[in-house]
Formats: C-alpha cells, structure tokens, sequence
C-alpha cells in the first residue's frame, strides 16, 4: 500500500511540473502513464478521465503516435470500461 501511494504521488507530482513549466506533451505522457496504473489498480472512473485528457492533449500537439496509444488503450477498454466490456488494465 505504502509503495503505491508513492507512485501515485511521483506521477501527481510529475503532472503538476508539466502544467507548471507549459509542456503539453510531457503532461500528457504522465497523465496516460497514471491512467494505466489507476486501471491496473480497479480505479477506472479516474484512469478514463486521465486517458481521455491525455488523448486530446495528444490530438492538439500533433503526437500522432502516443495518440494512437491513447485511443487503443481507451478502446480496448485498458483504461476503464467500454460500453458493457467492463474489462481492466493488467497489473
């Protein structure tokens, strides 16, 4: 448990430097990064709202790559249910 408050503490600090020092991308990157780990975790509302975010972020930028990820990780349902799917991230 303590180890797990860490990492999400790591990654929630991460995010508030890059919305600090204006650098989208790295935000977004961070933001898909903890989406994976809320859904590993059972935490799904949070992990779609989080992967969502990050894949706008990744339309606006340009970052054709880590927005295909996104959508793949939103659509398979890695990210929080889909529909009636239901299915999570693996740990």
């Amino acid at each position: 448990r303590h180890a797990d408050e860490e990492v999400e503490e790591h990654l929630s600090g991460a995010e508030a430097t890059f919305t600090e020092l204006h650098y989208p991308y790295f935000l977004a990157r961070t933001q898909l990064d903890r989406a994976e780990w809320l859904a590993g975790r059972g935490r799904l509302d949070e992990s779609r709202e989080l992967g969502e975010q990050a894949a706008r972020t990744f339309e606006e930028v340009g970052a054709a790559p880590m927005l295909a990820w996104a959508k793949r990780l939103l659509e398979t349902g890695e990210l929080g249910p889909i529909g009636t799917a239901g299915s999570t991230a693996k740990s």
